[in-house]
């Protein structure tokens, strides 16, 4: 529950059949505009999956937000599991244009290898139509089904993914990086050399 004022809180229904632990990040965390809720879901002989459910109250800073959103996502994808992220963001992912906190979000989410289930609204009233609710993932989306249900209980549609777990001994990622010194730089030079020359040599041979 939030700890003040009216609305706002985040929760999980768990089948009592399933193994979970909740994953406290407030030792290490001082959030201020983001509400989550962290849990792993154990399983034998397999990784557990961390799923997480996260609030963005309206009114919070956008841009602070999205910075909470990268160091909640380190806390969990340093556990290398599959992991999938859910919630209300109210940013709204159908206005994708450069610069705008959707592209920002998106960015982010994608530089993680979570990427999202859903690109159509989820919440419409009569005048508007937006994606501020969504499901963030690094599971194989080709594995999943993903859908959102049209009710008038609410404005915000019930969205869900499901999900044959995936045999494997664990998620694995490659991290890539630039390495600007002078060895790196030598044979980057050397390299577009012995390309430019191939090219010239094909070009030569061609005209011949």
């Amino acid at each position: 529950n939030r700890g003040h004022g009216r609305g706002g809180g985040v929760g999980f229904f768990i089948e009592s059949n399933l193994d979970y632990s909740e994953l406290n990040y407030g030792d290490v965390t001082d959030f201020k505009t983001i509400e989550f809720l962290v849990v792993a879901l154990h399983q034998k002989n397999l990784p557990s999956i961390i799923v997480a459910v996260v609030y963005r109250p309206p009114s919070t800073n956008v841009h602070s937000f999205i910075a909470e959103v990268d160091q909640l996502i380190q806390l969990i994808t340093k556990h290398k599991n599959y992991a999938i992220i859910l919630g209300d963001f109210n940013i709204d992912l159908l206005k994708m244009s450069s610069g705008s906190s959707s592209a920002d979000i998106y960015n982010l989410m994608a530089s993680h290898f979570l990427l999202t289930a859903f690109a159509k609204p989820t919440r419409c009233t009569h005048g508007t139509s937006t994606a501020i609710d969504n499901i963030f993932t690094n599971l194989p989306l080709d594995k999943c089904r993903r859908r959102i249900l049209i009710d008038d209980l609410s404005d915000h549609f019930p969205i869900f993914l499901t999900t044959d777990i995936p045999e494997t001994e664990g998620l694995t990622t490659n991290s890539a990086g630039r390495k600007y010194n002078e060895r790196s730089q030598i044979r980057f030079r050397s390299l577009y050399r012995m390309r430019i020359l191939r090219k010239c040599r094909e070009h030569a041979t061609k005209g011949m």
